[in-house]
């Protein structure tokens, strides 16, 4: 029986907050928990919420300077403290989705801060309860990075937090003859988005790995009656099927919405949660 979990990030318009409000995530996650009580959590640790520097990927997601400077900041440990006053059932921790971006600079600084992520997505998990950790964990826009070098560092701080799977995610990549299945199926264990291997046209690959698949994004967009995978070359419902009846995948599936969730589209989202979970 799968574990069917969904990121927290988009709950927090549940509570007419911004995406960066944890009080807010915390309150919309409580909500959508009373609704269905056998959901969990993917929590999302945001660069928006750390004081020393503001998120990386302005390439892709520029207004996030500005919610750096809107947002309250938190260190791990008060981050954890929240979380655990919440009680919530948290599953697996998202790492600071810079973490990738900093561990493939050339600045010392910045590897160093890279590192520093890394440890504190462990530690996050660790004081949570949570089992899973997931990292986006090269620069999507580099082409040139050292594979090994990023392995044998997650292998590193692995060693301490035996209880805990790092997985990497099939995030997209511009390094030169390589795919994001190239490049994740180099690690232990990995998380599978499918919007991402809709991109890439590489689902049908996946099975291959299905032993090291400790997690499945299901990206889609929630309109106010449905829950549809866009521009792929198969549907939500097929790669569901797919996943589940013709791989037997068994482990965590976490929902993830494309965009924040709307009021209005709230019954459509518990609607899919259940359809999946009896699928």
């Amino acid at each position: 029986m799968n574990q069917v979990s969904i990121t927290t990030t988009p709950l927090a318009s549940l509570t007419d907050n911004p995406y960066y409000n944890l009080s807010g995530i915390v309150q919309g996650a409580k909500l959508l928990h009373e609704k269905i009580p056998t959901i969990n959590f993917e929590f999302q640790n945001m660069a928006e919420w750390v004081q020393e520097c503001e998120p990386r990927d302005s390439k892709t997601k520029g207004h996030r300077s500005k919610a750096w400077n809107l947002s309250k900041k938190y260190t791990v440990q008060e981050i954890a403290d929240v979380l655990k006053e919440a009680n919530l059932p948290i599953l697996s921790i998202h790492a600071n989705r810079d973490v990738g971006i900093c561990l493939c600079s050339n600045d010392d600084t910045e590897i160093e801060l890279g590192k520093n992520m890394v440890n504190d997505s462990f530690y996050l998990a660790e004081s949570v309860g949570a089992k899973v950790i997931v990292f986006h964990f090269w620069d999507t826009f580099k082409q040139s990075f050292d594979i090994k070098y990023l392995k044998t560092t997650l292998d590193q701080f692995s060693k301490d937090f035996p209880s805990i799977i790092p997985s990497v995610e099939n995030v997209p990549t511009h390094l030169e003859g390589s795919t994001p299945y190239d490049l994740a199926s180099y690690f232990d264990a990995v998380t599978l988005d499918i919007r991402w291997a809709a991109m890439y046209d590489e689902l049908g690959k996946f099975p291959e790995i299905l032993d090291r698949i400790v997690n499945i994004h299901m990206r889609g967009t929630l309109g106010r009656d449905s829950y549809t995978l866009e521009n792929a070359p198969f549907s939500f419902d097929d790669a569901m099927h797919k996943i589940l009846d013709d791989w037997g995948y068994s482990g965590i599936l976490t929902f993830e919405p494309e965009h924040m969730i709307k009021p209005d589209c709230f019954n459509a989202l518990v609607q899919t949660i259940r359809r999946v979970t009896n699928l």
